[in-house]
């Protein structure tokens, strides 16, 4: 269990309540930007208030199925944080959609088990507004952007894949291009309990927009989710070219390889199916 103060400061307890805060000589204390990527233990119940305060370098964090109580600004100031790994399947319960409530930024949720990846969920960021009104000094609250309904998408702490897809739709006239081509990569690749409706709608969101598609997955390294949606013909095989010439120049060698590999695959296969035909 962890609480933190104001001055960046943390103290940790373990699950017997001995205090930890004394560090051995010679370590550091987790605070500041000393901290870039955080597991927490299967074991741990609950995240005290501030824990994480300014940690301004944090980059990820890996978590278990038993955190379900996370303090109040326990991330506060943890601009860095854009992905989180949740050591469960999209089935269980957890805190998860405390956590995300406490980050309005772009999140990438990892669900894992034995160290394989069981699925990916994007959550955009939104914002929070105050309207006044009149005279009076009354301020109302205002939300832009469709991150904030799609952290509510939950039931009884387990993630509701069918509420975040209902969020797409309405998603597509206020979320960036490449924002859409997140959420919809990532449902796409990892379809645990995908509607055929839902499906079609982010395969014809990627269609529409291919290069961005494109750009994206290369620019973040992922050759393996390129490579399938050419093969399923969710994108058209003419983003291949294109796609080795930015490969090169990102100095993706491996990367290269696999993209001209299956363009010889597909072309040998057309070849193949004009010669029975």
């Amino acid at each position: 269990k962890g609480s933190g103060r104001r001055d960046g400061k943390s103290r940790f307890t373990d699950v017997k309540g001995k205090d930890l805060e004394k560090s051995p000589e010679g370590l550091q204390e987790l605070a500041g930007r000393d901290l870039e990527q955080l597991i927490l233990p299967d074991s741990l119940q609950e995240v005290g208030d501030f824990a994480f305060y300014n940690c301004s370098r944090l980059r990820s964090l890996s978590m278990g199925t038993a955190l379900i109580r996370f303090g109040s600004d326990a991330f506060m100031n943890c601009a860095s944080l854009h992905t989180v790994t949740l050591r469960g399947s999209m089935g269980q319960a957890s805190g998860l959609k405390q956590l995300l409530c406490q980050r309005m930024v772009d999140t990438e949720v990892v669900f894992e088990q034995a160290g394989t990846v069981d699925g990916k969920v994007f959550y955009p960021e939104y914002d929070e507004m105050y309207d006044e009104i009149g005279p009076a000094h009354i301020f109302a609250m205002s939300l832009r952007g469709e991150g904030f309904r799609a952290r509510q998408s939950f039931q009884d702490g387990v993630l509701d894949l069918a509420g975040y897809d209902g969020v797409f739709e309405q998603a597509c006239a206020e979320e960036s291009e490449k924002t859409l081509c997140h959420m919809a990569w990532n449902r796409l690749y990892y379809p645990i309990n995908l509607s055929e409706v839902a499906g079609e709608r982010y395969k014809s969101y990627l269609k529409e927009h291919e290069m961005i598609l494109l750009k994206e997955l290369l620019n973040r390294g992922a050759i393996e989710e390129l490579l399938y949606f050419i093969r399923e013909h969710i994108v058209s095989e003419n983003v291949l070219t294109v796609g080795i010439q930015m490969a090169s120049e990102l100095g993706m060698v491996e990367g290269v390889a696999q993209l001209m590999n299956l363009q010889q695959q597909m072309g040998q296969n057309k070849r193949e199916n004009r010669y029975q035909f």
